[in-house]
């Protein structure tokens, strides 16, 4: 995992109820470089590649998992009660979104893709809590 990964937590105002999580593998976004990203109250983390900023990236947001509401096309979910709904962005993209409800969490997490909807579930399964 990524130093700026720890780094950006340390400082989030919601460490307290948003663990720390990160992908363990980055698939096809594999080389890309990652960097802080401003999250109001939380935390997040971009990966740039060569001529595509924030081409993917997590973030423990500042609202909590309660207040998801939004009607995703898509939704995972897993056998401990965590959830994510995703789809394109705003409904049209380019960019795929998720919302991800982690069991025993209490913020909403945001997991992007600009490389397409395969890469964002690649991404999702990839996400574990760090120690």
């Amino acid at each position: 995992m990524p130093a700026v990964y720890r780094a950006q937590w340390t400082r989030a105002a919601n460490r307290a109820t948003c663990a720390l999580v990160a992908p363990r593998a980055l698939g096809e976004g594999a080389g890309a470089i990652p960097r802080a990203a401003t999250y109001s109250g939380g935390w997040a983390v971009a990966y740039d590649r060569p001529g595509q900023r924030g081409a993917f990236g997590v973030a423990g947001s500042g609202t909590t998992a309660d207040g998801a509401s939004y009607a995703w096309p898509d939704t995972l979910r897993w056998a401990d009660g965590s959830s994510a709904g995703y789809g394109l962005e705003g409904g049209t993209g380019p960019s795929h979104l998720a919302y991800l409800q982690i069991a025993g969490q209490g913020c909403l997490y945001n997991v992007w893709s600009r490389l397409g909807r395969a890469h964002l579930v690649a991404l999702l399964s990839e996400l574990r809590f760090v120690e």
